[in-house]
């Protein structure tokens, strides 16, 4: 069982940071990509599909885990990727809202969207049969708001 005594308790994402934030491991928990059975083979795969993340983070004894979901309907077909990048810590930890926030958005989301970016490219690719790159998302311009405590 953990010792509540030794939790580090974080402010701030510079704080995990400095308390030797380990990126553990990146996990996949979907990757699909359906065709719409309705699309007209001779049409060209759309430039321009959003594609719709949602967010969710976990923290754990000595684990901050977030899960990033990424879904696109393109017209063509619907693309689904789920992907989770999971930091350990040497000591059991506490996050404020603030921290985690700070830590998704600035630390854990740069770390997946390359890994979402790659996945997209491969399934339209072999399933659409041409990949859909989405476009480069530079740190601020994804941005999630924890709601949870």
């Amino acid at each position: 069982m953990s010792d509540p005594a030794k939790t580090i308790h974080f402010e701030s994402a510079v704080q995990m940071l400095d308390a030797g934030a380990n990126l553990e491991s990146v996990n996949f928990y979907e990757l699909s990509a359906v065709i719409n059975e309705d699309w007209s083979s001779e049409s060209e795969l759309p430039t321009d599909a959003e594609p719709e993340f949602y967010l969710k983070h976990i923290v754990s004894d000595r684990e901050f885990s977030a899960r990033l979901r990424t879904r696109m309907d393109m017209g063509i077909g619907v693309v689904i990727v789920d992907a989770s990048a999971t930091y350990t810590f040497t000591e059991n930890i506490a996050v404020s809202k603030g921290a985690a926030e700070e830590f998704v958005n600035r630390v854990a989301v740069m770390a997946l969207l390359p890994y979402i970016r790659q996945a997209v490219a491969d399934l339209t690719q072999r399933v659409f049969g041409d990949p859909f790159v989405i476009p480069i998302l530079h740190a601020g311009e994804l941005v999630f708001e924890i709601t949870e405590s």
